[in-house]
């Protein structure tokens, strides 16, 4: 009997941790408001996926939630290729994006097109294939 007391005490433990983990990392959501929702698109590509819509589901749901009436659209498509190309891909995307927040209720007047600059800490492939949404609270 020792021994399952034993074993059962352990086990206890082990399933415990990762309760208290969760619990903790819970409070962490409690931070300031988020304002940029990021969607990535596939190579050469303006189709949304089911997590695209998600994401600017969520960047609707915060705009209406926090009363915000400015929001900004920036498509990239990439920095390699035909200037012209990559501008109609990037401008694309943005519209794409922003005819999906307008079916999630933000009216057109409250979405501006940006121009989006990429940092040399956004040079890989995967960052210069996005939509970015910012949330503007002026």
């Amino acid at each position: 009997m020792s021994r399952l007391s034993i074993l059962l005490r352990r086990l206890c433990t082990l399933t415990a941790l990762p309760v208290a983990i969760a619990g903790s990392l819970a409070g962490c959501t409690n931070g300031p408001a988020r304002n940029d929702y990021v969607v990535f698109f596939q190579r050469d590509s303006v189709t949304l996926d089911p997590t695209d819509l998600e994401v600017i589901r969520e960047a609707a749901d915060a705009a209406h939630r926090r009363d915000i009436h400015h929001l900004v659209v920036s498509g990239s498509a990439g920095r390699y290729g035909d200037p012209y190309v990559l501008k109609e891909l990037a401008d694309t995307r943005a519209k794409a994006v922003a005819t999906m927040l307008q079916q999630d209720g933000i009216p057109a007047q409250d979405i501006t097109m940006g121009a989006f600059a990429p940092t040399q800490l956004e040079a890989s492939r995967v960052a210069l294939r996005r939509v970015t949404i910012q949330l503007d609270p002026r």
